[in-house]
């Protein structure tokens, strides 16, 4: 990844270059109801968010463990590391919460099974 430096004038007429972090992520993506798959929620308070990054902030609700879900598709954003020590992932689901018109996007990290890839990338 790049990085783009940032010109930073300090006092008399110095100039400094300074690197810049990463772009912010973008908290709008596009999905679609491509899976047809239901899973449940493994952690205890899951963010369920408005983008695929944990900086798409407020996340829209905090979801309860065994929190029933039905997946539409997933896209990679954020890396996100396993609370359990196993391996950290980039796949991130787009979700309904069952029985209601909430959904947003949560980390596989804390899907029960992960959700199976496939062909329903967003």
């Amino acid at each position: 990844m790049s990085k783009v430096g940032v010109l930073t004038m300090v006092g008399a007429g110095l100039a400094v270059a300074m690197p810049s972090g990463p772009a912010a992520a973008s908290c709008s993506h596009s999905w679609s109801n491509k899976s047809s798959e239901s899973v449940h929620t493994t952690g205890s308070s899951v963010n369920l968010r408005p983008g695929p990054h944990t900086s798409c902030n407020p996340p829209i609700t905090s979801m309860a463990r065994n929190t029933n879900l039905y997946l539409h598709c997933y896209a990679f954003g954020t890396l996100v590391e396993n609370p359990a020590g196993g391996d950290d992932s980039t796949v991130w689901w787009h979700a309904r919460i069952y029985g209601t018109q909430t959904q947003g996007w949560v980390s596989a990290i804390y899907l029960a099974g992960g959700g199976a890839l496939g062909d329903n990338a967003c």
